[in-house]
């Protein structure tokens, strides 16, 4: 099974989008001295980043839904294909 090209470049996107925020966060965080409001700041970051995982993590449950597809899956980020886990 396999995600259309649409759903699979909105979850490449979003992927990106959390990539590049969780290398500003740990950046930060281990340099907080030299941001104003660090500490602050990566509280408040790691917050955003719980709720852009949990929107990625909806929208690939919403389409793996919407394919029949139900449990824990992997997505191929190159190919777009979708395999279940199988319980072990």
């Amino acid at each position: 099974m396999k995600l259309t090209d649409q759903e699979l470049g909105e979850i490449r996107v979003m992927h990106d989008i959390i990539k590049r925020e969780q290398w500003k966060l740990d950046l930060v965080k281990v340099n907080t001295a030299f941001v104003p409001n660090g500490q602050k700041w990566t509280k408040q970051q790691k917050a955003i980043l719980n709720l852009l995982t949990n929107e990625k993590e909806n929208f690939i449950s919403q389409c793996c839904r919407a394919k029949g597809v139900k449990g824990k899956i992997s997505i191929d980020l190159g190919t777009g294909e979708i395999t279940e886990k199988k319980d072990e």
